[in-house]
């Protein structure tokens, strides 16, 4: 069986868990098993140099990208309930598909061109394709140039009807960054959120409202300080600061989640410190700690969150000790949070995602058989 660990919050409490030393040695939470046939899985067999960039999941369905040289120029679909991986964009030599989003019907993203095959910092110019997955029909969406006015996008998300993409616009010495929103299908532009400094990350939900964090950058470490998390909606599309010290985060489902390192950010560090896990509803909720403290232990710690309504989940990990590095898989709930045990060293789990009702996620078993992970949330003992 799969090791769980489960953590019950006291009634009427936020679900914040109990601190690590009144649970004693260990992961910190009490132990519940999953049976092993519950966990789905898709092995990832592209060649010893594969490096896995960013990985969208909807349901069972993995699409994902890869930064080494053989993989970079191709876009991948992995599905759980056959343990299938099978390209699904394969461009020119020339070309990059990068930052991959899912939805139930429609993937998406985005395509470099560069001046030189040989060198990947001469891109050229961008565009950002939607294939819909029944008619396999693609259209762009966005397009551009690479301009001394105008940079390339950073990332891209879809959720819903709704696909956000940041770009940088470049004068005076500074950097402005833009988040654009685009309705689908009748790809409309429908909003620019201004960013207030460096962005960091952001994500859309399926109502068209953007989170995102953003600091100050030092010019010199260009490492990134006063971070906040900054909400848009359509109706107050002016973005708003709601939280500190945020880091990546996640959105969905009227949730966001995010990963929170206060220590890092007045330092202005570019090496985690104190990272935490914490979570809001979009509806005038408190943030609050999902995640168990780490107490000035920068071995300890969280990342990599994904929420969707009253989940999320997200990467628990202890870097030393023993047996080498252990991470964990923490799913929370309005009621509970669960952490699946994926082992020590040599189980490097890398990423985490919980849409369409399944939680999945990537371990790096070795360079050469990593995988693809995933379960139904509905599959989970009560």
């Amino acid at each position: 069986a799969t090791s769980v660990w489960l953590v019950l919050p006291t009634p009427g409490s936020t679900g914040s868990p109990p601190s690590m030393a009144a649970l004693g040695p260990g992961s910190g939470y009490p132990v519940l098993d999953v049976a092993d046939s519950v966990v789905q899985r898709a092995p990832v067999e592209l060649g010893t140099d594969f490096v896995l960039h960013r990985m969208a999941s909807f349901g069972p369905l993995i699409a994902f990208d890869a930064i080494d040289a053989a993989n970079s120029n191709h876009l991948y679909l992995a599905d759980l309930r056959d343990g299938s991986v099978h390209t699904i964009v394969a461009l020119p030599a020339q070309t990059e598909a990068w930052s991959p989003a899912l939805t139930a019907t429609r993937a998406a993203w985005l395509e470099l061109t560069h001046g030189d095959p040989q060198n990947v910092g001469t891109v050229t110019s961008w565009r950002l394709v939607v294939e819909d997955l029944a008619s396999r029909l693609q259209t762009v969406v966005a397009r551009g140039q690479l301009t001394a006015a105008e940079g390339i996008p950073s990332e891209m998300h879809m959720a819903g009807d709704w696909l956000a993409y940041g770009i940088p616009y470049l004068g005076d010495n500074q950097t402005a960054w833009q988040i654009m929103l685009i309705r689908l299908p009748d790809n409309t532009p429908t909003r620019a959120v201004k960013v207030p400094g460096e962005i960091f990350h952001f994500d859309v939900d399926e109502n068209g409202t953007v989170a995102f964090t953003a600091g100050q950058q030092d010019p010199q470490s260009l490492a990134l300080s006063s971070l906040h998390l900054y909400l848009s909606t359509p109706q107050r599309p002016d973005s708003r600061p709601v939280a500190n010290d945020a880091y990546e985060l996640s959105l969905g489902g009227g949730r966001v989640a995010w990963m929170a390192d206060a220590e890092a950010d007045a330092a202005g560090s570019a090496a985690p410190m104190t990272q935490v896990i914490k979570s809001m509803r979009l509806d005038g909720d408190s943030p609050h700690t999902l995640s168990l403290p780490v107490n000035g232990q920068p071995e300890l710690g969280a990342n990599y969150p994904s929420a969707m309504g009253d989940l999320v989940a997200w990467r628990d990990f202890e870097r030393g000790g023993p047996a080498g590095a252990m991470y964990h898989l923490a799913l929370w709930s309005a009621q509970r949070a669960t952490t699946v045990d994926l082992g020590t060293l040599g189980h490097q789990l890398l990423s985490v995602s919980i849409r369409g009702g399944w939680i999945t996620w990537y371990v790096d078993l070795d360079v050469a058989t990593p995988e693809f992970r995933g379960m139904p949330v509905d599959a989970l003992p009560r």
